[in-house]
């Protein structure tokens, strides 16, 4: 971190959202940490807002969905971590909504990971036919894409609704659409 300032502008927003992304399983229980974590998340975001970027050739494409999105799977940890805080979550699904507000229409694997991270709000919510429709709208994307690593997400996603409640009816349909009977 201590070079990064001599780096382009989209590499350092990566940087900055990757390294928040591995930090905040660690941070969600630690105060300092979690402020640094949205220190870079903050940063990242600043560089995007001010039109910053330029593409550099990679396969990177930081704008505002995704760090917008990376917001919210962060807050969705450190709310995970910090039950008793529900501000956490509500600042999570407005994180979202400003991902999918952003987000345009030739980024269609995106759509993929945004109903995935919707569907994991939904059910740290305990809305669980929430969460298995939009796992749903993740699966039907997977497909279209022919993503494995996508219906695997989903699948994982499909489990962990079932230890929640296995009679859901509309967790039991996520599964049979999946041939997980």
């Amino acid at each position: 971190m201590q070079y990064i300032d001599n780096v382009r502008n989209l590499t350092k927003g990566e940087l900055y959202l990757t390294i928040g992304d591995r930090y905040s399983p660690i941070a969600a229980h630690d105060v300092a940490l979690a402020a640094q974590v949205r220190k870079w998340q903050d940063r990242a975001i600043n560089l995007v807002y001010k039109g910053n970027v330029e593409p550099d050739g990679s396969y990177f494409c930081l704008n505002r969905a995704a760090v917008h999105h990376e917001r919210a799977k962060t807050l969705l940890e450190f709310s995970l971590a910090r039950p008793d805080e529900k501000h956490l979550l509500d600042d999570a699904h407005s994180e979202m909504q400003l991902a999918w507000d952003a987000l345009t229409p030739d980024l269609v694997e995106w759509h993929l990971y945004f109903f995935i991270t919707q569907a994991r709000l939904s059910m740290a919510e305990r809305d669980l036919e929430g969460s298995a429709r939009l796992a749903l709208d993740a699966l039907q994307v997977a497909r279209l894409l022919q993503s494995m690593k996508g219906e695997d997400q989903v699948r994982d996603l499909s489990l962990s609704l079932k230890r929640l409640d296995e009679r859901n009816p509309y967790v039991c349909n996520l599964g049979v659409q999946l041939g997980m009977f």
